[in-house]
């Protein structure tokens, strides 16, 4: 955590966490460390794909990754 790339999960307080909470965000646990090696490699993967379709401005494509990363989730 604390990267600055696309998709990764960013760190926030406890407090944040419990304020945005009590607001009526939607919150979301997730537990990637606990996920199979070759699933976490596929993450990384896509991730860094993401971050090249970003950069070349490939709106379809950025699409498409995005969909398949949520499908793994």
């Amino acid at each position: 955590m604390g990267s600055d790339r696309w998709g990764e999960p960013k760190q926030i307080s406890e407090e944040t966490f419990l304020k945005r909470k009590r607001d009526g965000f939607p919150v979301e646990y997730r537990h990637i460390d606990k996920l199979p090696p070759y699933i976490l490699s596929q993450l990384q993967g896509l991730d860094s794909l993401i971050d090249l379709a970003l950069d070349t401005k490939d709106e379809e494509w950025f699409r498409e990754l995005v969909d398949r990363r949520n499908m793994i989730f």
